[in-house]
């Protein structure tokens, strides 16, 4: 039997499952870790998730003949095998992950005509290693943590307060936004390599020497990216240390890219095709950090962050500055109905303003997990501004509502319009694309929203549906510049 058709019955088979046994998971009463809980050391994890994707996107002016609606249907399943002693933990998790009707790249726009043109094939399953790793807690040293192998890495989201605003805020609007697994594609990333990390009541200090797996878009992800390099460094002294519910990080990232694949910049604009990395690699260091509160406030709690990263170092031949910051607050009525949480919030990623000189201005995005700051993804963080608007609602215990608004401009006008989430294999492909806005700033506006519908502790859904308004940029090379999004997915986590 073709590997296709086994993921394809493991697609359907999951499914199943999921539906047919989801009323048994409806009752809080239900305990599913008698199933999974071999012993006190050693359990077995699960995570599944099937989804229904749907894209109506732009129609370029220049195809009459242009697919530019498509939906297609996804599983991503993992299971593992972890160990958890006082003095030594680890976890084995393998993987598989299938699509099927998929767009091609030649026809579509959006992720699922990425995932074509990474394989070529309208219908992919693979399954890999996802995680496998050993980590040390030396009774001597509480606290510490050495871990090896591969593993999921989330810059700026280390660890869990306890406190709901703050891990929400922290997990939503700071982590990953340079460095993450690319959560939500149908593959993720991992990292293979070493960490160390201190964690006490006070501070959370955390190290890495990685090398990030293909993934995201690309099936293969077994393979590592073994010409990328990447070093982490983040300190987080918590909130109450150095101020009243306050917490302060700092980050350094060293990124060094020496694979075989051209780099997407805008001096395609001037008619300058960039060398292949391995002749003129990146090398870049990015400095950043946050501020994050959360203050009890009236009947409710007001919120505050700010983000910022600066980068130097070297585009190929060009010499690299970059700078990117967000700015955000908001206020939640915990006393009221729903308990409303309205918030405001203004990003900044830097452009270049001219594509023939010798210094690239655009702020790279490293290796994110980009979805969580572009919901409807067809742009990113790169020579981007950003004013958005969000309520978040709790109409019952097991819901959750967010609304967003976005207004989005190009900070430069020209530089490309940037889309992607970094280097997901080895060759042929950068990892970001651009398109030449034809001198335009205005982007599009983007209305959004979500529903979470938590089952159990165990299971859940997800509803989401974007739509953009293109602007001037999308105008000039879209006859159509409405576009939609939407999915639902059944996950299922043990």
């Amino acid at each position: 039997m073709k590997k296709g058709s086994c993921v394809k019955i493991l697609f359907f088979l999951a499914l199943i499952l999921l539906l047919d046994g989801s009323t048994a998971f409806l009752g809080a009463e239900f305990d599913l870790d008698r199933y999974t809980r071999i012993n006190d050391h050693w359990r077995i994890t699960g995570y599944w998730r099937v989804r229904l994707e749907s894209l109506n996107f732009f129609n370029p002016k220049s195809r009459v003949d242009f697919r530019d609606s498509f939906a297609y249907p996804a599983l991503l399943g993992r299971l593992g095998l972890k160990m958890d002693y006082p003095w030594i933990e680890g976890l084995v998790e393998g993987q598989v992950t299938g699509m099927w009707n998929l767009p091609g790249a030649a026809d579509a726009y959006g992720p699922g005509a990425v995932y074509f043109a990474h394989h070529r094939d309208h219908n992919l399953g693979v399954v890999f290693l996802h995680q496998g790793y050993l980590r040390l807690k030396p009774p001597c040293l509480p606290g510490l943590g050495l871990q090896a192998g591969r593993f999921e890495y989330f810059l700026e989201d280390e660890f869990k307060t306890g406190d709901k605003a703050m891990d929400f805020l922290r997990s939503v609007r700071i982590g990953q936004r340079l460095v993450g697994p690319f959560g939500f594609s149908h593959v993720w990333r991992s990292f293979d390599g070493v960490q160390a990390a201190y964690d006490d009541k006070r501070v959370n200090l955390t190290f890495t020497a990685t090398r990030p797996t293909q993934g995201g878009f690309e099936l293969q992800g077994m393979d590592e990216l073994s010409h990328i390099d990447l070093l982490t460094g983040a300190l987080t002294v918590k909130a109450g240390v150095l101020a009243p519910h306050t917490e302060i990080a700092l980050i350094h990232v060293t990124y060094r890219d020496d694979r075989g694949v051209r780099p997407t910049d805008n001096r395609t604009l001037a008619g300058v095709t960039p060398a292949p990395l391995n002749q003129e690699p990146l090398q870049i260091h990015t400095l950043g950090g946050h501020l994050l509160g959360v203050y009890p406030a009236g009947p409710g709690a007001l919120d505050a962050l700010g983000w910022w990263a600066v980068q130097w170092g070297h585009w190929g031949t060009l010499r690299h500055r970059a700078f990117a910051y967000a700015v955000e607050g908001g206020y939640q009525f915990r006393q009221l109905a729903w308990k409303p949480w309205l918030r405001l919030g203004w990003f900044q990623g830097s452009g270049d303003s001219d594509p023939r000189d010798n210094t690239h201005e655009t702020f790279f995005q490293i290796l994110p997990t980009a979805r969580l700051y572009a919901f409807f993804p067809f742009y990113n963080l790169m020579n981007n501004r950003d004013l958005f608007f969000q309520v978040l609602l709790y109409p019952y215990a097991q819901g959750f509502i967010r609304v967003d608004y976005h207004a989005l401009w190009l900070d430069e006008a020209n530089d490309l319009w940037y889309f992607g989430a970094g280097a997901t294999r080895r060759d042929l492909i950068f990892g970001y694309s651009g398109r030449n806005p034809g001198g335009h700033r205005s982007l599009a506006q983007v209305a959004e929203i979500t529903f979470k519908h938590n089952l159990s502790k165990y299971l859940w859904t997800e509803f989401y549906y974007g739509h953009a308004f293109g602007g001037k940029a999308v105008d000039r090379l879209f006859g159509n510049h409405q576009a939609d999004f939407f999915f639902v997915e059944l996950n299922l986590k043990f």
